[in-house]
């Protein structure tokens, strides 16, 4: 019995194979005007055949008779025969040449103005989402600067360490932790200078956003009792290109910059370049919080934080990362039991972050 059924399903199975082809044929003459050609062909040559079958001679019309019926509707089988062959091989091949040449680079770098490039891609988002207009904003969020800039981060590296603020009196002390951060990533320099800016509020860190020349933001609130101390909140230790110490230089009449650094010459020429810095900045203890932004895309990410040496029980991760995959994270020295550990790994290997991302340390203190 179930032989006879798996015989009667393979069955099945190949009558669907064989016949989906003209199915499918079937269905495409139907979309086009063409089902009308062959059916006013097929009609004419039936009633040309009939009229030839007629006996004319004992008709009230024998003149009629003269017309050579039958090899006028040999004449229109031909033709049929001929747009038959036109729209299964010849339409189909034209039609595939002219889709590879419509989306060819050549045609769209060449041709196509932006706008027409904008339809084509909102075109293509709308086949991947249901949703005609949020694929309309997806094409304008790509078109937007913010999302694809000119500058690329490639293999970045972030060390970074927490400790307790040495060298500081209460009620610093007490009150932040000392963040080390070593920063190593590959990428293309525009500019003559790199700044490191400290944003005491989201408004400046905003508006350095999309600042070529901020190589580094960071957002911390500096009470009016701290105001002295304001210059402890952020220090770059040393900025390197390829290895080369860059030269600073004061940092006058650029609200929120705390150091800026001299770029050379040879090293603006289009090409990728190793940069290198290292620097110490203050996150409040009680903020429980400390963000890594990423306001270039970024491809092939590490974000290494080690706490050992603080009071922190628990350190958390929330990713906001806007990427294909969801990263990699690792606790050490025991990935299975994080409430044990002393560091976290954070890492996208092989996949690009689009900007504005954010991977969020979230800590609890022991004593809490």
């Amino acid at each position: 019995m179930n032989k006879s059924r798996k015989i009667c399903q393979e069955d099945s199975a190949l009558d669907t194979n064989d016949t989906r082809w003209y199915r499918r044929l079937i269905e495409e003459i139907r979309s086009h005007k063409i089902w009308k050609v062959f059916l006013l062909l097929s009609l004419a040559a039936l009633l040309l055949f009939r009229l030839g079958a007629v006996d004319w001679e004992t008709s009230s019309y024998p003149v009629v008779g003269k017309l050579p019926f039958n090899a006028l509707g040999e004449e229109i089988l031909k033709m049929l025969f001929l747009v038959f062959l036109f729209e299964v091989y010849l339409r189909r091949e034209s039609e595939l040449a002219i889709h590879s040449l419509l989306f060819s680079k050549k045609v769209v770098t060449e041709m196509l103005d932006l706008r027409q490039v904008r339809e084509v891609m909102s075109a293509c988002f709308a086949r991947i989402v249901p949703d005609e207009k949020f694929a309309v904003d997806m094409v304008r969020i790509v078109q937007n600067k913010a999302v694809l800039p000119s500058r690329h981060h490639h293999d970045v590296e972030y060390d970074v360490t927490i400790t307790p603020l040495t060298g500081a009196t209460d009620p610093l002390r007490s009150m932040f932790f000392a963040v080390h951060l070593i920063v190593r990533y590959e990428s293309t320099v525009d500019t003559r200078q790199l700044r490191f800016i400290l944003a005491h509020s989201n408004h400046v860190y905003n508006d350095f956003r999309d600042d070529p020349t901020a190589v580094w933001k960071w957002l911390q609130v500096v009470p009016e009792d701290l105001a002295d101390y304001a210059d402890k909140v952020m220090r770059v230790r040393s900025c390197r290109i390829d290895g080369l110490s860059l030269e600073e230089f004061p940092a006058q009449g650029v609200p929120g910059c705390v150091q800026q650094f001299a770029v050379p010459d040879e090293f603006r020429n289009g090409q990728r370049h190793r940069h290198h810095f290292e620097l110490t900045v203050m996150v409040r203890r009680n903020g429980h919080l400390m963000t890594i932004n990423l306001d270039y895309p970024t491809r092939n990410m590490r974000i290494t934080v080690d706490y050992a040496q603080t009071d922190i029980a628990y350190l958390n991760v929330v990713d906001s990362l806007t990427s294909a995959r969801a990263p990699e994270i690792r606790y050490a020295p025991d990935d299975s039991t994080p409430g044990t550990s002393h560091r976290v790994t954070v890492q996208l290997r092989d996949d690009w972050i689009l900007p504005k991302s954010t991977a969020a340390f979230v800590w609890r203190l022991r004593s809490e």
